[in-house]
């Protein structure tokens, strides 16, 4: 786009007045937004998004974003100078644009932020700037005579190239892989994003002002001040072809696959042309310069704005604009939509607005519910039902491509119920404000009798989100079914075996189907009619009856042929069924096949697979046999699996016998390599017997004649397993007499074992009880207690004076009496021996003395231990002095 101060220089010396081509109609905006300066705008592909640059001078020029639902902002962005070039990404979601004067910036925002992303100084004004598809890459041009590349993910250029001009246009290829560019030195250039080395430039003969490329790159259109537009290939420098119009070029635009190309001027004309001639299609005249033109993906609508202050919108088809609208200032930019539905534009000098315009100029195609009828009213059985179907285009383009479904219930709920379907033909249109009525047939009512709603649906092929269906979804009559049509059945048949013996008879089944569905005996199920019956044919056809099976028997050798059919009580009969059956004259022997043995050399142990097939030419296998020279009958299966066959060579034999007795067999090799036990040792098991608590370390070592040890395994009959280790030591085994076994697994699954014994213990507790006094000859109890935690007290022995001679011993307690004669300390010893023959001892220290005994005048009695002063304890008595109680105290064992 032309910098303003260029445009007021141009306007003193151009000047051309012409008259205003007429148009079908005056077509008003969505909306307008008035930005206060002259507007440059964008829109993305899917016309979801508007973006929109404003010069309005110093610190109120800005950057818009609009959502196509709204005039309101989405946001806005104020620049350091005057916008003069916006991009959109195809999906709205990147919006770039370029500034000059007193701020000469690229900036690249994000649609859901008015802060830009990062923005990068030029040096100059920049002139013009483009975006690829999915926003990756811009591209930018200016007055600093440089064309830029960037990704969207850094403000440092990937490169930059020097012209010879200042930029005025630039564009980039949907997948960002081709830049183009026009220069004020004369040229188009042709880059790849991967280097800053042209592909090619092309000489005009004068400024080129406007550059657009198809989507792919493939092509590059140019608009010249030489008066000319330009098309090349972009595999070559020199034009495909070129146009010469009445004056300088101001605008071009590509579809997306390069079809078609426009082309504003200043000759006040908009052109329309085709790519593989050059031709013109068509040219307008508006009333003043042609400053903007735009171009949908698919080519199909052409929309330019001029200095007239007008918008147009053209198809393709024809010079005649579809509509125009007259703005309040000159039209500085316009912008389509892929599929031409939406037109963004911008104005200048006292309008200063951004419009969208929607132009969804497409077919709208309805049923009404009395636009159904049908012959005839009552049908009888077999007869089809003719339904009409009126179709109406109530939209303002004509439908090319339609079709028209009719259905028996509502679609929406009545699944699989769709009757027949229309599609229009090749010249078959709808024009506008029109209808057609089509035919449909309805083959045979599927369902019972009674009313039936039919249903009609109308879709445009062109425009599949256009379905209509007025009446509230009701686009349906309804018809009243007073006869069904009754189709034959269809006869289905099985036989039993295909080979029989003369004289053996074979057993034939019969069937009816309808829609791949099967019925036996007395239903047909396509019409509820009941009562099937059958006949045969083998040496003549047998009566119609109800039995759907026939034992059929021929006398003679030879291939036979079984005829079935199906009548149904309407008397419809179904086609005629043959069936072949071969009765032999003699006997051919089956052949057995031994498949696979898998694997042929295995480890005895090891689990074999056997594969096998029997085939028979003239009846079926029967049985089957595997067999081994060792081993003997191994199974009945055609097909199985063991692991017990024994070691050595075997021989096996597969039989298989047919359905006349006879056998086939095949035979094969199998070696079942015998497998040497592992051999294992316990070293030691150290301590033995061991304390319970105490560590016990068990040692043991494996190995294998023909083979590798895997796994080993201690176990305790007490405790189970305890290690998978060779050698190992715990302290945690239980009391009791454990029979160790260790154990080892080859590689080959066997295992061998060993074992040996190991009593864990705990020693007897004896409890002597507590120190005692006595008197002599007075008899002393003692009171001997003893505890085993892993068993039973099995003696229990008393040394009553110290002198290691135990005098008492029994089996049953420590309980026992003794008198002491001589004063003096003793130390009596309790020995306890438990039933596995370990011993404890305990002590208690007993005192003899003589007693004192006093009675005082009241009759109280003292006793007084011999040496010990006159004041004792009282006793109620006297027997009380000479009985002495051993308490029971416990003690630590030794």
């Amino acid at each position: 786009m032309r910098s303003r101060p260029f445009l007021l220089l141009i306007a003193g010396f151009v000047l051309v007045l012409m008259a205003a081509g007429e148009a079908d109609a005056e077509k008003d905006p969505e909306w307008s937004y008035e930005t206060g300066g002259y507007v440059e705008s964008a829109i993305s592909a899917d016309g979801e998004y508007i973006a929109v640059g404003v010069d309005a001078g110093f610190g109120e020029s800005k950057v818009y974003l609009f959502d196509k639902d709204s005039s309101t902002p989405l946001w806005s962005y104020t620049t350091g100078g005057f916008v003069h070039s916006v991009a959109i990404s195809a999906d709205g979601e990147y919006v770039v644009a370029g500034t000059g004067y007193n701020e000469d910036k690229v900036y690249l925002f994000d649609k859901d932020s008015s802060t830009p992303i990062w923005s990068y100084d030029t040096g100059d004004w920049v002139y013009s700037v483009a975006i690829s598809a999915d926003g990756e890459y811009i591209v930018s041009g200016g007055a600093s005579e440089t064309v830029y590349l960037f990704n969207k993910d850094s403000s440092t250029p990937l490169w930059s190239y020097e012209t010879g001009g200042g930029v005025n246009s630039v564009a980039i290829s949907a997948d960002g892989e081709y830049i183009a560019a026009g220069s004020r030195d004369d040229k188009v250039y042709l880059f790849d994003k991967d280097s800053s080395t042209p592909l090619w430039s092309h000489t005009t003969g004068d400024y080129v002002w406007s550059v657009a490329i198809s989507a792919d790159g493939e092509y590059i259109a140019a608009g010249s001040w030489d008066y000319k537009v330009y098309l090349f290939d972009k595999d070559s420098s020199t034009p495909l072809w070129s146009h010469t119009t009445g004056n300088y070029v101001w605008s071009v635009a590509i579809s997306a696959d390069g079809e078609y190309i426009a082309a504003g001027s200043n000759d006040n004309k908009v052109y329309l042309f085709e790519k593989d001639s050059g031709a013109q299609l068509w040219s307008y005249t508006t009333g003043d310069y042609v400053e903007s033109v735009a171009i949908s993906a698919n080519g199909e609508y052409i929309a330019a704005g001029s200095e007239d202050n007008t918008v147009h919108l053209s198809d393709k088809d024809s010079s005649t604009p579809l509509w125009n609208y007259t703005t309040g200032g000159e039209v500085l930019s316009v912008s389509i939509s892929a599929d031409g539905e939406y037109i963004a534009a911008g104005t200048g000098d006292d309008d200063y607005k951004v419009y969208l315009f929607e132009d969804k100029r497409v077919p709208d195609l309805a049923i009404n519910g009395e636009d159904i009828t049908y012959e005839p009213q009552n049908p009888d059985e077999d007869k089809d039902i003719i339904v009409n179907v009126t179709v109406h285009n109530y939209g303002d383009a004509e439908a090319t491509e339609w079709r028209v479904i009719l259905y028996d219930g509502d679609p929406d709920n009545c699944g699989g119920c769709k009757i027949d379907e229309y599609t229009s033909q090749e010249g078959e249109g709808i024009p506008s404000g029109e209808n057609i009525t089509v035919q449909m047939t309805w083959y045979g009512v599927q369902t019972d009798p009674g009313y039936h709603e039919l249903y009609a649906l109308v879709e445009d092929a062109q425009h599949p989100s256009q379905e209509t269906r007025l009446d509230n979804n009701k686009n349906y009559t309804t018809i009243l079914i007073e006869a069904i049509q009754n189709d034959a059945p269809v006869a289905i048949a099985t036989l039993e075996k295909y080979f029989v013996w003369p004289g053996e008879s074979v057993r034939v089944d019969a069937r009816a189907s309808w829609d791949n569905e099967t019925t036996t005996g007395m239903a047909d199920s396509d019409d509820g009619y009941t009562n099937l019956s059958y006949r045969y044919y083998a040496e003549g056809w047998t009566s119609w009856r109800y039995d759907w099976y026939e034992d059929v028997v021929f006398a003679n050798p030879g291939e036979k042929e079984i005829l079935v059919q199906v009548r149904d009580e309407r008397n419809k009969e179904s086609q005629v069924l043959t069936l072949t059956v071969m009765v032999k004259g003699s006997n051919d022997n089956p052949v057995a096949v031994i498949d696979s043995i898998t694997p042929s050399s295995a480890w005895i142990g090891e689990a074999v697979t056997f594969l096998g097939s029997g085939s028979d030419t003239d009846g079926t296998v029967e049985k089957y046999q595997w067999s081994s020279s060792i081993d003997g009958n191994l199974s009945t299966e055609k097909d199985f699996s063991t692991s017990n066959l024994s070691a050595g060579y075997h021989t096996i034999l597969f039989q298989v016998q047919d359905n006349d007795g006879a056998w086939a067999e095949d035979t094969a090799e199998l070696f079942v390599v015998p497998n040497s036990l592992p051999v294992t040792l316990i070293e030691s098991i150290e301590p033995s017997p061991a304390e319970k608590g105490s560590i016990v370390f068990f040692n043991g070592t494996g190995s294998d004649t023909d083979g590798t040890i895997a796994v080993y395994q201690w176990v305790s009959s007490i405790d189970g397993e305890l290690s998978d280790k060779e050698s190992f030591s715990t302290q945690n085994l239980s009391l009791g007499l454990h029979t160790i076994t260790f154990r080892a697994k080859d590689n080959n699954e066997t295992w061998g074992e060993t074992s040996a014994s190991l009593l864990v213990f705990a020693y007897p507790i004896a409890i002597a009880g507590q120190d005692s006094t006595g008197t002599p000859g007075v008899p002393l109890q003692f009171s001997g207690a003893g505890t085993d935690e892993d068993g039973t007290i099995a003696k229990y022995e008393w040394d009553f004076d110290g002198d290691g001679v135990f005098e008492w011993s029994s089996t049953e307690n420590g309980l026992n009496t003794y008198i002491y004669n001589n004063e003096d300390t003793y130390t009596a010893t309790l020995r306890v021996t438990d039933n596995d023959g370990f011993t404890d001892t305990d002590t208690v220290e007993v005192t003899i003395s003589e007693k004192k005994i006093q009675i005082d005048d009241e009759g109280n009695v003292t006793v007084t231990p011999a040496g010990e002063d006159e004041e004792g304890i009282p006793a109620p008595s006297l027997a009380a002095s000479v009985v002495a109680v051993a308490a029971i105290a416990l003690r630590r064992r030794r």
